[in-house]
């Protein structure tokens, strides 16, 4: 079992769902695909600087929003880690607990190197 699958509580294979991916390539063209992986790419750095800000800080409110934006972009892509632990981060902040937030948000930076390994064995093929 990985760092990533002891800290979120989710077996290994759960890291990410390349079926989910699949078939996004079944209906997009594979312009349109790379381009929605590298805005993904774009969009996950800037929810988790804006969590890490919020959370350093201690404000629940604007982290929750963050994981909350987390959950529904890594749940687009089939990273089911990564949405699991924006899940749990966003429960800890509407139930006020800081100290879960805390422990929570560097297990997203984890889950993240691990999503992006697999992610590299997708390939996007372009004309």
């Amino acid at each position: 079992m990985t760092l990533a699958a002891q800290n979120s509580e989710l077996p290994d294979e759960c890291d990410i769902d390349l079926s989910q991916l699949q078939d996004l390539a079944q209906v997009l063209p594979p312009a349109a695909l790379k381009e929605l992986m590298t805005s993904f790419d774009a969009s996950f750095a800037a929810a988790h600087e804006k969590l890490k800000a919020a959370t350093a800080v201690r404000d629940l409110d604007a982290a929750g929003c963050e994981a909350h934006d987390l959950k529904s972009i890594t749940g687009n892509f089939g990273m089911r880690r990564l949405q699991h632990i924006a899940e749990r981060i966003e429960s800890a902040c509407k139930n006020d607990n800081a100290a879960e937030l805390i422990r929570l948000v560097p297990e997203i930076a984890v889950a993240w190197a691990v999503a992006r390994e697999r992610l590299a064995e997708f390939k996007v093929e372009t004309p």
